[in-house]
Order: C-alpha cells, then structure tokens, then sequence
C-alpha cells in the first residue's frame, strides 16, 4: 500500500532575534563600504597621488634631456663611451623577453661599435617574477665590484633561462667571471644591491613604465627614444641610422 506523500514544514519566518542580527550585519557592510567610497573619492581629488600618476610614454616617443636619469661615468657600460648612441636598459633577470633583447642589443654593439653601447639598470617585476629581484641585486654588486665581470654574470644568468637563479647561484657565476667574491657579499649583505635597484625602480615609476625590457635610446643631443618591449634586430639598427 503506497505511504501518504510527506507534507511540507509549514514555513515560519525568522525571530526577532534573527532579523536584528542580520540587519546590523546589513548596517556594518554599507558602513565600510561608504567608508571605502570615499577614500577612493578623496584620493581622486585634484594634488592626491592617484591624479599625480604619469601616463606610460608610447613605444617610439621621445623623451627630452632632463626627463631620465642620465648615464653617470660611474655606471658600467658594454661598448665605447664614444658611441654615438646609449641605450639604458631596465631589465628583469626572469624576464625571458630581456633575454632576447640583452642579446640582440649585444649583437648590435658587436657589429657596430662605433654606433651604441648599453648601460644595464634593474627593473625585477616582483608580482609576476617573485625570484628575480635577488638576482638582480646580486648583479647590482657585481657591477659596483667589477662592471666586466657583471656582464658575464649577465650573459650566464640569461643563458640559462627560463630556470631562475638563487642569489648565490649569482654570486657563484659573478667569481668564475672574475669578481672577487667576499667584495660581492660584502656589498649584498650592506643592501647596496637594494638601493640601487630601488633607485632604478624608482626612475620607472616616474616615467611611469611598468614592463620589461623598458629602454631608453639616448641620442648624441641628450633626448632618448622609448624602447618597450624585445624590438627586433632590424628595427634597433633602424634607429641607429
């Protein structure tokens, strides 16, 4: 014999008690929510640092002498000071487009010297390349100790990319390139690696880029053309003319 179908509970609505709760829960959540409001509208208003934030410059526009930091004597150069043009590269040592580019640009020196040399500055991107800033600090030291030692350090991390180096992996290629390795750690552990990646972090934001490679072509008149990206081997040479 089939069993009677279950009849339903009868629906009761929520206690007091219930609908008070959830009503101060309602209250605090568009509290904070017009809190957040309007601190967003505050750092919107004119003098705030939101509105103070640089555009990105294009690819392919020019940046007029005093716009950058400019080369220093004390930076390490690959090439002749002579050269008629500078390329500043800010680079991220797990980037694997700067790979591609450290490499063309050294191509381009190599076969015209006369025509580019190249500055290396840091730009680790911490948030997509958490393991690059080390490395990029650890270069940062060598450049300070020997700057024909950083460039072989460069050469190696690169070479074996995309495997990310450990600092003393770093440190370890910088010696067998022919930096004196206690002057290297001494150099770490004082955070001078820190700060002078800090200071090229610092020159990107001002210009307001935010990907690597960003470079910085600098011409005999002291303007540079904004390099973003891993430009091919033809398009560099194009600018050199």
């Amino acid at each position: 014999m089939p069993k009677p179908p279950i009849a339903p509970a009868p629906f009761k609505l929520p206690s007091a008690t219930v609908v008070a709760w959830a009503a101060l829960v309602l209250a605090l959540l568009l509290a904070v929510n017009q809190v957040v409001l309007v601190r967003r509208v505050a750092a919107l208003k004119p003098g705030s640092v939101a509105t103070q934030q640089r555009a990105e410059p294009a690819n392919g526009s020019t940046l007029e002498k005093g716009k950058f930091v400019a080369v220093s004597a004390k930076e390490p150069r690959l090439g002749s000071a002579d050269a008629k043009y500078t390329l500043i590269e800010y680079s991220d040592m797990d980037c694997p487009f700067c790979t591609r580019w450290h490499r063309t640009v050294e191509q381009v020196i190599q076969e015209q010297p006369t025509k580019l040399s190249k500055v290396f500055r840091h730009l680790p991107l911490e948030s997509i390349h958490p393991k690059a800033r080390p490395q990029n600090e650890a270069i940062a030291c060598v450049q300070q100790e020997s700057p024909a030692a950083a460039w072989g350090t460069i050469n190696a991390v690169f070479a074996r990319k995309p495997a990310s180096w450990t600092q003393d992996e770093v440190v370890a290629a910088a010696v067998t390139a022919g930096a004196n390795e206690a002057a290297v750690r001494s150099c770490i552990s004082a955070g001078t690696g820190t700060q002078i990646v800090n200071e090229h972090i610092a020159q990107v934001d001002e210009l307001g880029a935010s990907g690597t490679p960003f470079s910085l072509l600098v011409g005999p008149d002291g303007s540079a053309r904004v390099i973003s990206g891993a430009a091919a081997k033809a398009q560099l040479e194009a600018l050199l003319n």
